[in-house]
């Protein structure tokens, strides 16, 4: 992924345009994400999100905002264990540190 994500829209469009056989290939991932009802579902789909789904999966992860990110963090945490180590340590968009004490939720580093 690309910190600017209008690059990462210009190599999903190139790729379309230069080889059509992955759309084709990748149409029903990308159907899937596009048609996923909720935060929930589109979390589900992360494994699958790749190939040309991967920019779908993104642009639909941008478009819930901020307030899906309590759900994206629990969800991580579930994923990489931080719930059996107690602690995941987080940066912020501040910038400052945050811990996930395997509840999901960010609170703040003591």
């Amino acid at each position: 992924m690309h910190l600017d994500f209008s690059v990462q829209k210009q190599l999903h469009a190139t790729t379309m345009d230069v080889q059509p056989s992955l759309l084709k290939r990748d149409a029903g991932k990308i159907r899937r994400v596009e048609q996923a009802a909720d935060l929930a579902a589109v979390l589900d789909l992360t494994p699958a999100a790749g190939g040309l789904a991967e920019y779908v999966w993104l642009e639909r992860m941008t478009e819930l905002g901020p307030s899906a990110a309590p759900e994206i963090v629990a969800r991580g945490c579930t994923a990489i264990g931080c719930a059996r180590s107690g602690s995941h340590a987080r940066a912020s968009r501040s910038g400052s540190s945050t811990l996930c004490g395997g509840s999901g939720t960010l609170e703040p580093r003591r």
